[in-house]
């Protein structure tokens, strides 16, 4: 990816104070209006509709909040490097990691790629990072490769700017790491999918001890895989030469000389166990004889599921895991002994080979004499079946067979815990009975024995048995007791209580006690215990099981004890601290066995040296490393958190999605090792599999499962929310005492939890948050926050009103179904104006309304009677003559009055309250489409009508643009005019009681020009030279849409806008306005001239030829001043320069907003240009206005609150913003007031 083009300079949009003290009002198509005093508040107010380009936005220690510049991309991850430095990682996958550098004030950001390497070293996509600005190394994790040789983690040192040298050298191919984590600055925990270091010679550890004892001790003997005793198994086969295999069962103790020699290729090796086992693996010794037979091809079966086993293997030949169900391959003796010899020699430990995966329990291996077979799933078996299907050289033959379960069973019944092989060399299980009387011994293992009570009372001699589990190192061990069934031997009735407790076996210690009640119809556990056991070759813990009393109810004479298994699960092994423990010269080979979760101690490695591996203790086999050994097979970590001296781990931990949320206490320091001791694992109740688990500031622990969100509180998981995405990061910042919890998805969209109020912060049409990423900058004690921030300063739908220096909604509630629209405005008086467009109210207000302000603040609305406007309908144009009491009214449409359609022009009798009996004929343009009336002035002394726009007709009578209508005679007369007329007319204003200066795009006897002036006292029409624009506009893609005589006569200054175009004249020559000042796509829409006070005048431009010095044009539209200012939608000239003013959107898109017109409440002489007896003071599409209000720009603003940042109104909370006071009974004092009273109080009030 190119680097993220960022805005290094915000430029600062400004100007001296513009102050005026009256009203306007700004009409339109929008719902949110913003007011940016330079780039950065810009950003904020309008949404981006490139979704690759975002922000960054400070948050300040005041907690105010503002916008510094803009990159191109999405942020995924963000971290602090120190110094004001950031890592970001972009949410594109394989893209290079940036580095973003902040300068003091945070006001400036520059960006940098963290290395030019990253895409010619590193491949993969990157999950989680780890900072540690102490020695200035980077932790990346991921699906990472590095130098296609280190995988899973890219260690990056950023002050060097180089790559960094791992001790451990990742983990296996294929490796991802998915959290990285903590407990201190010296202990990092590393949470993925692995199970090996690159270096996995770490793993394994040789330590001899100083003694004359030359017991040996090897890896399996530290493993969770226990034999299995074959002592009271019947073994029977077929196929079997039996005179060279007399003893079939002999192969159980492979030692020993004998072998099992079929009499051909294929034969059956079958055990009956009588009692259940759970397997984990099978170990098949290849034969050794000189004939060269051996086993070829076996399969394996299990009763009593009758089913052939699917089993894992390790290929001796190429190392290499691979799968078998019924054709399972066994090498030859020779081909095992070759395998051997070229064997990578940091695998081989005494003539063993281990692969570098390590089992959850135990560890799969070969050697030139077995290989091992793990059962891929977990079953009840109390028969194996091992069938031959081909052998070499034609004989098939085997030297040995063991199987192994993961964990150690004691069994009530003695006899099954004895060892197949008498002289085998370590100690096994056992257990010991102490009772007056004799002992029943049952099929499944258990035994009992039956007590006489006298009188209910169990008499003083002990009865028990003492369990002996084959405990030899100290680790992590869960105990279970096993009760067998009562409803088998009909002994409900007769059952009692029983006391389990353990003992420490060094000190006698007891470490827990249980009471059992045996009344169980079935068979069913009790855990004892669960945690560390400091057991050594010689201290074995061990289980006592004691009557306690008898069950209220049951027998009075006879009480049954049973004693059936005692199960212990090996968590983990602590291999360091039994080597400690050993007082034996032994050569301890021990492999740390890892599944998703590794501690890494960097002081272990100080003096790291790859010469002494062969006797090493890097890699500590400490409880966090032996943590995965309780988890599912191929575990994997998708989150770790440490807090409170707690470790949270979750991922997919179990095959029952009942253990993937762990909690494990920390406790102190093993300095022996430089790891952390544990106490106990604690599942959380969380039935669901942990996609993500996240710290955020405020202490608040996230915990993310698919597309739901939770909450982990004092060890509870709190459900949050479903989502409509899956959640895939999650960050934090703090703000206004709450902390806010970002979850963003692959596609870089977000959702915010405002965790202080409960409740999710909702976008609207006048606020939008889509933040993907944040981070803190401590040596400012200010946060950035990256992503997309828009909101509009006021939610304000389609009118806003400026009064005394502060905005107000419109007095209007407008239907949200109807895409509503002001057009045009028209002064009243102070306190009045009439408003029109197309839209449609909440109370009923259509295309036209009237507005009234009285004394005690009330704004009153109403709206004509008898009109159905067509949905299509615009109002365009307004005049009132105060004299007759009419109020015209020019649109673009069809109106119903009383079922008579009418079309462009219509006139309703404000006295009467009601449209005139009589109204114009329709306006017509070609085609019979409805004519469009853009402008109106009225003769008040003839009273007549003239009005002008774009249509061909009046009624039957040919009218092209501009057409006269009678009021005393109701009809539409052709003005008498010597030469001809032709065009459009958009704007009309009289300079004289006898001339008319008429805009558009218009034609006089052929010749084109935008404006015209009608002399009715010699009743012709002729362009006036003064006024012609020939020369400055292109009549066929640029009309003038309005003007103003500044002057008030044809020889003076005048402005003038179209569509495209806007123009000034000093009285001679006419010139472009907006010059290189707008960019393409620029629209105007309308103007007003100002009137600044004295306070703006001592400011004001030293010279101006286009209006006076104390007046300032306001213009709206889309104003498009370039990408590095932006889009506006008003903006003052002040006769030399271009000052932005107004941003308007549209649920913060700026395309779908515009503002069609400016509304002043001023009388100014040069407002009366279409009432020639100046009777009644009013504005049309543009008036000359003068007006004086105060407006500071030029001042940064800092937004010091989210309340400044975004004015809500009372009807848009939002709870990432602090709610506004409404303005004191505005909306609850809107009410409606018929036409015939408005002109009526006129004078009551300002409108406001």
């Amino acid at each position: 990816m190119a680097a993220l083009l960022f805005l290094l300079v915000s430029i600062i949009v400004s100007c001296q104070a513009i102050n005026f003290s009256n009203d306007i009002s700004l009409l339109g198509r929008f719902n949110g209006l913003s007011t940016p005093n330079n780039t950065n508040q810009y950003r904020t107010s309008v949404r981006n509709e490139d979704s690759k380009s975002l922000g960054i936005f400070k948050l300040g220690q005041d907690e105010s909040l503002s916008f510094i510049s803009t990159f191109n991309g999405t942020i995924k991850q963000s971290y602090s490097l120190g110094n004001n430095s950031v890592l970001v990682i972009p949410i594109e996958e394989n893209e290079a990691p940036l580095i973003l550098e902040v300068n003091k004030e945070a006001s400036q950001v520059s960006i940098s790629n963290l290395t030019e390497n990253w895409s010619n070293q590193v491949q993969g996509s990157i999950q989680t990072v780890f900072v540690n600005q102490t020695s200035k190394l980077i932790y990346f994790g991921g699906n990472l490769t590095l130098n296609s040789s280190i995988f899973g983690l890219v260690c990056f040192n950023y002050e060097s700017s180089s790559f960094e040298s791992i001790p451990f050298q990742g983990f296996n191919e294929n490796a991802t790491v998915n959290a990285i984590v903590s407990i201190d600055d010296e202990n990092l925990i590393f949470g993925g999918n692995f199970y090996s270091l690159g270096n996995q010679s770490l793993l394994h550890h040789n330590v001899s001890t100083n003694s004359s004892n030359s017991t040996e001790l090897t890896i399996y003997d530290v493993s969770p895989d226990q034999l299995t005793s074959f002592n009271i198994a019947d073994v029977s086969t077929a196929g079997t030469n039996e005179a060279l295999s007399p003893d079939p069962k002999s192969i159980t103790c492979p030692d020993q000389d004998n072998e099992w020699i079929l009499s051909g290729s294929q034969g059956t090796w079958l055990a009956m166990l009588h009692h259940t086992i759970i397997p984990s693996k099978l170990r098949l010794f290849q034969s050794t004889s000189a004939e060269g037979y051996g086993v070829e091809y076996f399969r394996l079966i299990t009763g009593p599921s009758n089913s052939i086993m699917n089993l894992t293997y390790v290929n001796p030949q190429t190392n290499e895991y691979e799968y078998c169900d019924a054709w399972c391959p066994l090498l030859s003796k020779s081909q095992l002994e070759d395998a051997l010899q070229n064997a990578n020699s940091s695998d081989v430990y005494e003539d063993t080979v281990f692969n570098d995966k390590s089992r959850t329990a135990g560890y799969l291996t070969w050697s030139e004499d077995y290989q091992e077979f793990e059962f891929h799933n977990e079953l009840d078996v109390t028969q194996v079946t091992i069938q031959v299907l081909s052998a070499y050289n034609e004989i098939g033959a085997l030297k040995g067979l063991q199987i192994y379960q993961s964990g150690i069973y004691v069994y009530g019944n003695e006899s099954f815990n004895e060892p197949t092989c008498d002289d085998f060399e370590f100690h096994s299980s056992s257990v010991s009975v102490d009772a007056p009387g004799s002992w029943t011994p049952h099929e499944d293992g258990s035994i009992t024995t039956t007590i006489s009570l006298a009188n209910g009372e169990i008499p003083d001699s002990t009865v028990g048995v003492t369990f002996y589990p084959n405990i030899s190192f100290p680790g992590d061990y869960e105990f279970y007791v096993y009760t067998p069934g009562c409803l088998a031997t009909d002994s409900c009735s007769t059952r009692g209580i029983v006391n389990a407790t353990l003992h420490n076996g060094i000190d006698n210690e007891q470490l827990a006690s249980i009471l059992i009640y045996q009344n169980n119809d079935f068979d069913k556990y009790d855990i004892l215990y669960n945690g560390r056991i400091n057991a050594t070759l010689d201290d074995h813990p061990y289980v006592t099981l004691e009557v306690e009393s008898t069950i209220p109810g049951n027998s009075e004479t006879e009480l049954e004890f049973a004693a059936y298994q005692l199960y212990v699960d090996i968590l983990y092994i602590d291999a360091d601290a039994a080597i400690d423990s050993t007082n034996s010269t032994r050569s301890l080979n021990l492999t740390v066995p890892l599944n998703g979760i590794f501690e890494y101690s960097l002081n272990n490695f100080t003096n790291f040296d790859t010469l002494r591996l062969s006797n090493n203790t890097f890699v500590g086999n400490s409880s966090i490393n032996l943590l995965g050994s309780s988890l599912l097979e191929n575990a994997t970590v998708n989150g770790l958190v440490f807090q409170d001296g707690k470790l949270y781990v979750g991922g997919k931990l179990s095959a029952n999605d009942e253990g993937n949320l762990l909690e494990v206490s920390i406790l102190d320091f093993n300095n022996t090792d430089n790891s952390f001791n544990t106490e106990g694992m604690r599942l959380l109740q969380f039935n669901r599999t942990v996609d993500s688990l996240t710290s955020t500031v405020g202490d608040v622990i996230t915990v993310i499962s698919n597309s739901s969100i939770f909450l982990l509180r004092d060890s509870n998981v709190l459900s949050l929310a479903d989502t409509n995405f899956t959640v895939s990061d999650t960050s934090s910042f703090k703000m206004n005492n709450s902390t806010f919890l970002l979850f963003t998805n692959e596609e870089g969209q977000s959702v915010v939890w405002n965790n202080g109020s409960s409740s999710w912060v909702e976008n609207n049409s006048s606020f939008f948050l889509n933040l993907t990423s944040s981070v803190s900058l401590d040596e400012l004690n200010e946060t950035l926050l990256f992503g997309d921030l828009v909101y509009s300063e006021h939610a304000i739908n389609n009118l806003a009103r400026f009064v005394d220096g502060e905005f107000f909604e419109s007095p209007f509630q407008f239907n949200s179904s109807f895409d509503n629209s002001l057009l045009i405005s028209y002064y009243i008086n102070e306190s009045a104006a009439l408003f029109g467009g197309r839209f449609k109210t909440t109370d009923g207000l259509s295309n036209v309304a009237i507005v009234t302000s009285l004394r005690n603040g009330s704004v009153q609305t109403s709206g004509l009677n008898g009109i159905e406007w067509d949905d299509d309908s615009v109002v365009t144009t307004f005049l009132i003559s105060r004299k007759d009491d009419y109020l015209f009214i020019g649109y673009n449409g069809t109106a119903e009055l009383n079922n008579t359609s009418v079309q462009g022009l219509l006139i309703y009798d404000l006295s009467q309250n009601e449209p005139l009996v009589h109204q114009p004929a329709p306006l017509n343009r070609e085609s019979d489409e409805p004519g469009i009336v853009h402008a109106l002035s009225y003769n008040t002394e003839e009273s007549y009508l003239l009005v002008g726009g774009d249509f061909e007709s009046a009624g039957s009578l040919s009218c092209e643009a501009f057409c006269r209508y009678e009021i005393s005679g109701s009809r539409w007369v052709k003005p008498s005019i010597s030469n001809s007329l032709a065009g459009e007319i958009h704007d009309m204003s009289y300079v004289s009681n006898t001339k008319l200066v008429v805009a558009g795009n218009l034609s006089v006897d052929g010749q084109n020009d935008g404006f015209v002036v009608f002399d009715s006292s010699k009743n012709e029409v002729n362009v006036s030279s003064a006024l012609s624009v020939s020369n400055i506009i292109n009549y066929e893609n640029q009309t003038i849409s309005q003007f103003i005589l500044v002057d008030s006569s044809l020889n003076g200054r005048a402005l003038a806008l179209g569509n495209n175009f806007i123009i000034g004249s000093n009285g001679t020559n006419w010139t472009r306005l907006d010059g290189d000042s707008f960019f393409e796509g620029t629209i105007f829409t309308n103007m007003a001239l100002l009137d600044m006070d004295s306070r703006t005048q001592n400011n004001r431009p030293a010279s101006n030829n286009f209006f006076d010095l104390d007046e300032i044009l306001l213009v709206s539209g889309f104003l498009n001043f370039g990408s590095d200012i932006g889009n506006y939608s008003t903006a003052f000239y002040n006769g030399s320069s271009w000052i932005p003013y107004t941003v308007t959107t549209n649920d913060l898109a700026l395309r779908n907003s515009t503002i069609n017109n400016i509304y002043a409440n001023y009388t100014s002489s040069r407002s009366l240009k279409n009432d020639i007896l100046l009777q009644a003071p009013q504005l049309g599409t543009g008036p000359v206005v003068g007006i004086g209000f105060a407006l500071a720009l030029g001042t940064t603003l800092l937004l010091g609150s989210l309340f400044a940042l975004y004015a809500i109104s009372n009807k848009r909370k939002n709870s990432f913003l602090e709610k506004q006071d409404p303005r004191v009974g505005e909306l609850e004092m809107m009410e409606k007031v018929p036409p015939d009273q408005v002109l009526d109080a006129m004078d009551q009030a300002k409108f406001r």
